[in-house]
């Protein structure tokens, strides 16, 4: 259990240097490079919390808006619009 954190940390570093890689080889995706930085960023710090309450609600949401984005991914798709 105790190499989950620097593992998960190791692994969203490698994905930010890919983002930054991939924004310098095509300038036209750095808003979407940026923007996965700052996401990667903000997922590893939640590792930084040490209260279990506030852990368990923020893993709550954030489930809860992944599952929020899937349906309107579904939406967008059966609409035709991608």
């Amino acid at each position: 259990m105790k190499w989950i954190g620097p593992v998960l940390v190791a692994g969203a570093f490698f994905y930010v240097l890919i983002a930054i890689w991939q924004a310098a080889v095509n300038p036209e995706i750095l808003a979407g490079a940026a923007g996965i930085a700052i996401l990667l960023g903000g997922f590893c710090s939640v590792l930084a919390i040490k209260n279990p309450e506030i852990l368990k609600k923020g893993e709550i949401a954030a489930l809860w808006i992944c599952v929020g984005l899937f349906v309107i991914y579904g939406l967008i798709k059966a609409g035709g619009f991608l």
